[in-house]
């Protein structure tokens, strides 16, 4: 894996990985190229499938009797009769391209450093740990490759626009103790917003908040959070504020500020204001010619929320004010 930096983002040189997927129910009977072509086309694209299948990068591994050896399947024409049954195995060599994050070639910021835990100032843009399209350029990934720790675990949750202290632990030991003093309420965490408006001096909400809210049938959980009016700008008409969330719910401080009628000034998907304004697409800049995988241009989006300050039995970690809180 290679990063490089061009015009403020970190990217990663494409690089091929493998994949192994256990055959699932619905593929039974079905040809690879059958479930290739339609559920799997978002992966493998139609016009480059062929040449995918050609150059040896599927392949469909079957043992139809416990006592007989695994078998492989390549090639088109295999591919193209060969049918999935219970405990066939679809490997692929998969040519990965992860979107950019921001990135200037600095290493990101550490806040403490000791034998159990890293603690960093992260960066807006860049997700926790390895998600989706994202694993290189993750800010797990990138730690490790800046500091050479063989393993990181997050201590806990941070959106990939929030910015601000992020705890990681080095062993599965120091994690649990980080998140058991989280999931018991004696960490106490305090982090920036800033919302449009004149804020009350403080103010604290219980409003149930919904952690999925792609469920349908997802019900509201207990949250609280207490808000502190940290000053009011007269001449932009915006303040910011200190919050302080007693429960860790997903999305918790953004929900609430809403709630109040005061929802963080840039959040595209809190704030009824921007609910016209469209975000601007990820869109292909080009087709990548080796997989026919479209390349996503360099997109960077923010979110005036920020983690300064986590208190712990360890210690107490605290970074600078951002600068749109200054």
């Amino acid at each position: 894996m290679t990063y490089t930096f061009s015009k403020g983002f970190r990217k990663v040189i494409p690089y091929y990985y493998t994949h192994s997927v256990p055959s699932k129910g619905r593929w039974f009977g079905k040809t690879v190229i059958e479930v290739l072509s339609t559920e799997l086309a978002s992966v493998y694209p139609a016009h480059h499938l062929r040449s995918t299948i050609d150059a040896g990068n599927v392949k469909l591994i079957r043992r139809d009797k416990i006592s007989e050896p695994a078998v492989e399947y390549t090639g088109w024409n295999s591919l193209s009769t060969q049918v999935f049954k219970n405990g066939s195995i679809l490997e692929s060599r998969v040519h990965k391209h992860e979107p950019s994050v921001p990135g200037d070639g600095k290493h990101i910021k550490i806040v403490f450093q000791d034998e159990d835990l890293l603690v960093v100032d992260k960066p807006a843009g860049i997700p926790v740990h390895p998600t989706g399209k994202y694993l290189f350029n993750s800010v797990k990934e990138i730690l490790k490759h800046e500091t050479e720790v063989e393993e990181l675990y997050p201590a806990h949750r941070l959106d990939k626009n929030t910015t601000g202290v992020l705890v990681f632990a080095k062993s599965s030991e120091s994690v649990n103790t980080v998140t058991q003093q989280i999931m018991s309420r004696t960490a106490k965490k305090e982090y920036l917003a800033r919302v449009k408006g004149k804020f009350p001096a403080s103010i604290e909400t219980h409003e149930p908040v919904l952690e999925n809210t792609t469920k349908r049938d997802a019900a509201p959980k207990d949250a609280h959070t207490a808000f502190e009016l940290v000053r009011y700008d007269d001449t932009n008409d915006y303040s910011v504020v200190k919050c302080l969330p007693s429960t860790g719910r997903n999305h918790q401080i953004r929900q609430h500020l809403r709630h109040l009628g005061f929802p963080i000034e840039n959040d595209r998907e809190y704030n009824p204001e921007l609910e016209g304004v469209k975000r601007r697409e990820k869109v292909e800049d080009y087709i990548c010619d080796e997989c026919g995988f479209p390349v996503y241009q360099d997109y960077h989006d923010t979110l005036y929320l920020h983690a300064f300050k986590y208190t712990l039995d360890e210690g107490v970690f605290e970074t600078d004010y951002p600068q749109w809180a200054l």
